[in-house]
């Protein structure tokens, strides 16, 4: 067991008013070590796909109450689909932001605010972790839904972003100045091919059922 603590300062943002997003799948221990620490901050809600898990993560979390909490349960999946996990959270969030985190990052706090033209992203193991705004995440499409068992959906969609001009931020200790984008100047990104048409895909529909923690059964 293992986690990243990020400690990310900017300035004050009001976390009422973004929506924390994760996944599992068979790594509810993960969850279970870090969901304290993002209940300790005030998201306005906390969204985790239960990606077939043996044990359900409703039951992992049966301690549990926070009614922020929401768990979408998808039954008979055997392979993990990481950006079908990331966009069936993302695409029923209903605030200003959301915040896409890896299952074993740990928070201590959270006080970005992205202005326009700027997402967040982490590092290394941390990369997944990306912080935008909602109407950006719907404008890119979300992730590229070709990519089913690596992480070249998170790269994918910064290339994305890169591509619609946005800057990006880098989310630990030690951020680096954000990169401004001028119309006009090519950036050169090294990007794959397969998720060139992805704006105009539909995501594939996969049912679920939600569970709020508040009342799961």
């Amino acid at each position: 067991m293992y986690g990243i603590a990020l400690d990310l300062v900017r300035s004050n943002m009001d976390l009422s008013n973004v929506t924390l997003c994760s996944y599992c799948h068979n790594n509810n221990d993960f969850i279970r070590s870090s969901i304290p620490t993002w209940l300790n901050l005030p998201f306005n809600r906390i969204i985790i796909t239960d990606w077939s898990s043996s044990q359900p993560l409703k039951d992992t979390l049966k301690d549990v109450t926070d009614p922020r909490v929401d768990i979408l349960r998808v039954e008979g999946q055997d392979h993990r689909w990481l950006s079908k996990m990331r966009n069936l959270a993302g695409d029923i969030v209903e605030t200003d932001y959301v915040f896409f985190i890896e299952p074993f990052v740990w928070l201590r706090k959270l006080e970005l605010d992205p202005y326009p033209g700027e997402f967040y992203h982490g590092a290394d193991v941390a990369s997944g972790c990306c912080l935008l705004y909602t109407s950006v995440y719907h404008l890119v499409n979300g992730y590229c839904e070709y990519y089913v068992t690596s992480i070249g959906e998170v790269q994918d969609l910064y290339s994305r972003l890169y591509r619609h001009r946005f800057s990006k931020i880098l989310m630990p200790e030690g951020m680096e100045s954000f990169i401004p984008k001028i119309p006009g100047l090519d950036v050169v990104v090294k990007e794959p091919n397969i998720g060139m048409w992805w704006e105009d895909s539909v995501h594939e529909v996969i049912p679920y059922t939600i569970f709020n923690m508040a009342a799961p059964s």
